[in-house]
């Protein structure tokens, strides 16, 4: 190699995966769009490197090193082929998907259900791997991206457990309420103007007294009704 081919081969390898495009390439090398081009050709006839289509703009090719995988910001990933979103292969995992957390939640007795019946992403990857349906392993990422959808779409539902914790479950399970969400202070529109001694307190709410009242007479219909 001269110098400037030296120079061009450097500064794609630079970029790794993520790939340069021919004016980014020849304003950061300063060599003329022909000496380039004939470089580049050198280069990919030589198996140097190689030319990638990127999904979110057909036209545009980028350069890298011949034996680097595309970033997915360039391929799409998995559910991209040939620059074309394969929306077959696409829902057969989302089927996959929700068959799993389907058996899961049907699979648990009642009184677990709710325990149960939460899986993780890392489970629903393994699963995915395990009943070897991709010819290509899917990451993390990718069957986050496809359970985000299906929440989305009402067929599940998510539980952020911790900040970096989500579980998820078949969209039948349903969810216990919480203490807050039955006391009448928790939908009160006057809430903020309430206090001891105050015109409107809790000692003088005809809600609480009612509110209390069901408590003593045991669960409500709507609590009795419930099941999972």
């Amino acid at each position: 190699m001269d110098a400037d081919e030296r120079l061009i081969y450097q500064t794609i390898e630079s970029v790794k995966n993520r790939g340069i495009w021919t004016r980014d390439l020849r304003h950061k090398t300063n060599i003329g769009i022909g000496q380039l081009n004939k470089t580049l050709k050198k280069f990919e006839t030589a198996k140097l490197i190689k030319a990638v289509k990127s999904v979110a703009a057909s036209k545009k090719k980028v350069y890298m090193l011949y034996d680097l995988e595309p970033d997915k910001t360039l391929s799409g990933g998995a559910w991209y082929s040939e620059q074309e979103f394969d929306s077959e292969f696409a829902q057969q995992i989302q089927h996959a998907v929700l068959r799993y957390l389907k058996s899961r939640y049907e699979s648990c007795s009642a009184e677990r259900k709710y325990i149960d019946s939460f899986v993780s992403c890392e489970e629903v990857t393994q699963h995915i791997a395990d009943i070897k349906l991709a010819t290509i392993a899917l990451s993390f990422q990718e069957i986050h991206e496809v359970l985000i959808s299906l929440v989305y779409g009402g067929a599940l539902i998510q539980e952020d457990v911790d900040p970096g914790l989500q579980l998820f479950a078949w969209k039948e399970l349903r969810l216990p309420p919480t203490p807050m969400a039955t006391v009448p202070c928790g939908v009160c529109p006057v809430f903020q103007l309430c206090e001891d001694g105050g015109i409107i307190s809790p000692e003088t709410c005809q809600y609480m007294d009612e509110w209390f009242a069901t408590r003593r007479q045991g669960p409500s219909s709507t609590m009795q009704a419930m099941q999972f």
